[in-house]
Parts: structure tokens; sequence; C-alpha cells
């Protein structure tokens, strides 16, 4: 190395030292879940669960804009993950829910051998 390039090196080692600051993979994880839950069924089913997801990642988002390299980033992005993998969670329950209560599920798509009847609780069989 000429002593020319050796200033050079040094700058631009600078330099890239002061770009900014790549998200840590926490975040990065807790926005693909967000975008995963709000683009499912919880935006309809349970808004108020993906509300909660959204602001906790904004807290995350916020931290991350304050201290690009603090465990507190790290901490509230892991809380927000969580939180939209609870929002998406809800939502597939709470349809689990409403098939259940609809009856919709309970007779076998495919062909049945037969079926009976409980007469003590009006409920009909399929096997």
């Amino acid at each position: 190395m000429t002593m020319h390039t050796i200033p050079t090196t040094v700058a631009l080692a600078l330099c890239v030292g002061c770009g900014p600051a790549a998200p840590p993979r926490e975040l990065t994880d807790a926005v693909r879940e967000y975008t995963r839950a709000s683009t499912g069924p919880a935006a309809e089913v349970v808004p108020a669960e993906l509300h909660k997801a959204r602001a906790a990642l904004d807290a995350a988002e916020r931290a991350f804009a304050r201290d690009p390299h603090g465990a507190r980033v790290r901490d509230l992005a892991y809380v927000a993950t969580r939180k939209a993998a609870l929002a998406a969670a809800a939502a597939q329950l709470e349809l689990a829910r409403r098939e259940r209560a609809t009856g919709i599920g309970l007779v076998p798509a495919g062909p049945t051998v037969g079926w009976w009847v409980d007469g003590a609780v009006g409920a009909r069989y399929y096997f």
C-alpha cells in the first residue's frame, strides 16, 4: 500500500461507520410479523388486537430512531413480534369459534359410511 492510499482507506472506513444503522433482526422480524398479521383475517376479525400490535411496533421504531444500538429496541421489537403473533392467533381462534357456532365443518366433506341420531341430545353423528 502506498502512502496515498492509507489515508483514503481510513477515511472510507470512517464514513462507512457514520452511515445509518441497520435495524436489528428483532425489529425486522416484528415488522414482518405485523405485516403478516395485518394482511390476514386479524384486520377484520380482531382489529383491537392488531391495533395493540401496531402500537407496540411504533414504540419499537421510535426507540430505534432514538438509540439504534440500544437494548430497549430489541426488547420492544420482541414484544411487538409477540403481539402481532397473538393478534393472528386470536383471529384464527375467533374464526374457529364462529365456525363452530354456525355448525360449518361439523358435517364431513367426503362420503360417509352411515349416520345415527342420538335421541337423548338430538345430535346426528356421522361415521
